[in-house]
């Protein structure tokens, strides 16, 4: 499941991989800040017993339905 992905071993791994594929250390840094900015800015609203909305911030893994998390848990893997 994406929930079990650590995400500071993938952003460590990520970055192996960006570096062994010649990037320089600045596209390398701009990669990553990127892919982080995609994963970690998921929210959802939880609709409550008294019809009201709740909001709430995925903290752990990585986001199910983001485009690019099958690719990421891919290259976890």
């Amino acid at each position: 499941m994406y929930t079990n992905i650590n995400k500071k071993r993938l952003f460590t791994e990520l970055t192996n991989i960006l570096e062994i594929n010649n990037n320089s250390i600045q596209e390398t840094t701009i990669m990553i800040e990127f892919i982080k900015i995609l994963l970690n800015n998921k929210y959802f609203i939880k609709k409550q017993e008294n019809n009201t909305r709740k909001i709430y911030k995925q903290t752990e893994g990585i986001p199910m339905g983001n485009a690019i998390s099958p690719v990421i848990a891919d290259l976890y893997i």
